[in-house]
C-alpha cells in the first residue's frame, strides 16, 4: 500500500518584469512542459501554492521527487510573452507556513 506523497515547497522571487499572479501560474507550467514535458510535470505536479504580489515572491508546491525538475525548469526561464523575466529559487522547504513566513520576511519591492 502506498503512502501519500510528500511534498516540497519553492520559495522563488520574480524578478525583471513584473506578471500577476495568472501568469506566473502559465510561465511555471509551460516552463515545465517545454523542457520536461508530459512525464516531468507528472512526476512533479507542481502548483502555485501562494503569490505576493508586494514582495514579487511566491511559493511553488511540488512533488519531492520533482524539486530538481522544478528547480532547473525555473532556472531556464528568460523570457514571456517578450518580457523578460527570471525566477529564482531560495529556498526548499517542508511545510507550507515556513514557505509563506519566508516570503513574508522578505523586503517588498516598490512599484
Amino acid at each position: 500500500m502506498r503512502g501519500r506523497s510528500k511534498r516540497r515547497y519553492l520559495v522563488f522571487k520574480l524578478s525583471g518584469s513584473h506578471l500577476n499572479e495568472r501568469e506566473v501560474r502559465k510561465l511555471i507550467v509551460a516552463s515545465v512542459l517545454k523542457y520536461y514535458g508530459l512525464k516531468g510535470y507528472g512526476d512533479s505536479l507542481p502548483r502555485l501554492a501562494y503569490f505576493d504580489r508586494e514582495r514579487v515572491a511566491g511559493v511553488i508546491a511540488c512533488l519531492k521527487e520533482g524539486v530538481d525538475v522544478i528547480r532547473s525548469s525555473l532556472a531556464l526561464i528568460s523570457k514571456y510573452k517578450g518580457k523578460e523575466v527570471r525566477l529564482e529559487t531560495l529556498k526548499i522547504t517542508g511545510t507550507l507556513r515556513k514557505a509563506i513566513r519566508i516570503v513574508r520576511s522578505l523586503t517588498p519591492t516598490g512599484s
